[in-house]
């Protein structure tokens, strides 16, 4: 998936007075737009180095002297970084700090929230029709920012996982205190390992189904009876949540309280990985149902046990380089550029000089071959090969 608009707020203020010199201005610029013009360079360089992927790091500062002193306003989600910001001001004059760090005092005590619903859409503005920048799946933990101001509708969120800033609906979410997240994510799981599974209201598979579930779904493990895990979903949903139901045990497993590595990932990775071919390409998409490039790529991973970053490019950062084609693995990440500035797409080698992708091109998940005596070849990918990254060693 390519880099997403920017979703975090960077707003420069000028200071609000001018200090005169002779009552003249020197070359038109007075002292404080000078001063402005000061705090402008700082705060550049601060979310150079504090937030360089505002995809995923939160940088909202304001700057703006009054009567003297500078005024720091605005939000980031962590201590450290607040005082990396109040060090570099404190050069430039006194300091009056309102700079909020998480949990933040719009959003009180219930900051936290967890997902409800089977998907959820994560957008890059709070509207309906606003791009649609990820999705994430019924149990994943974020971080409420801010709530929209004109309407009671949207709150903007930093995803727990791959820490993935966006706007997300109320009802797709339950508000939780830190405690009552803890107390979810600190609970033994059980991991959705099919494409898709009904959620059962019994032990039997001819019973009625409330709702389905997605690969990687995690939900909490409440015991066992017969061929099927006892599971609870989380609260908040009328429609479906806070009861047990019941999940076939070959359609999920056991993994404690966090992800853990499979036994055989390459091999598993393939097998599941082929069991994607034909579903339909979304941008932004990563369930089964629809998905992007990036989003296979990483719902793939997390299936095996690994988690790893939500974009093409964010995924090559992270990954270990392979020299060459000639030396892919299984399981090995492949990417491409169009702009040869950094990846735009990526795939997952399975193979045979073959790779698992999902592709607007391909209108969905497909394989394609880097062999040009391969029925699946296409010289595209070979033009705009850009690097491949290992994740299993």
């Amino acid at each position: 998936m390519l880099k997403k608009a920017i979703l975090t707020s960077f707003f420069l203020l000028t200071s609000s007075f001018v200090i005169p010199l002779n009552n003249m201005y020197i070359n038109n610029i007075s002292y404080a737009e000078t001063e402005s013009k000061e705090f402008e360079t700082v705060l550049k360089k601060l979310k150079e180095k504090i937030a360089p992927d505002d995809r995923i790091v939160l940088f909202d500062i304001q700057a703006k002297k009054v009567e003297g002193i500078i005024n720091l306003t605005g939000k980031v989600l962590n201590l450290s970084e607040k005082q990396i910001i109040i060090k570099e001001f404190e050069k430039l004059g006194k300091i009056n700090d309102k700079i909020e760090t998480f949990p933040f005092k719009e959003t009180g005590d219930m900051s936290y929230a967890i997902i409800n619903s089977p998907v959820m859409n994560i957008r890059a503005n709070p509207k309906h029709s606003a791009e649609l920048v990820s999705q994430a799946i019924m149990g994943a933990g974020m971080k409420i920012i801010s709530k929209q101001k004109d309407k009671d509708e949207w709150l903007y969120v930093s995803m727990e996982e791959d820490k993935y800033l966006g706007w997300v609906r109320k009802p797709d979410i339950s508000f939780v205190n830190k405690a009552d997240f803890d107390t979810w994510f600190n609970h033994n799981k059980v991991i959705v390992t099919d494409p898709v599974v009904n959620l059962l209201n019994s032990a039997n598979k001819k019973d009625s189904s409330e709702f389905k579930l997605y690969l990687t779904t995690r939900v909490n493990l409440m015991g066992e009876k017969g061929d099927f895990y006892k599971v609870r979903t989380p609260k908040g949903n009328k429609h479906y949540s806070d009861k047990e139901y019941f999940i076939p045990k070959s359609s999920a497993r056991m993994i404690g309280n966090k992800l853990n590595p499979i036994k055989d990932p390459k091999k598993e990775l393939v097998v599941k990985s082929k069991s994607m071919i034909s579903a339909p390409y979304l941008w932004g998409g990563t369930s089964p149902a629809m998905m992007d490039c990036s989003g296979l790529t990483q719902m793939l991973y997390k299936f095996a046990g690994y988690s790893i970053p939500r974009d093409a490019d964010q995924q090559q950062s992270f990954s270990k380089p392979v020299k060459s084609r000639d030396d892919l693995q299984v399981g090995d990440l492949v990417f491409f550029s169009e702009n040869k500035k950094y990846a735009t797409h990526v795939g997952m080698y399975i193979g045979y000089k073959r790779f698992i992708h999902s592709s607007v091109g391909y209108n969905g998940v497909a394989i394609t071959s880097f062999d040009p005596k391969d029925p699946l070849f296409n010289q595209t990918y070979i033009n705009i090969y850009y690097g491949a990254g290992r994740i299993i060693k």
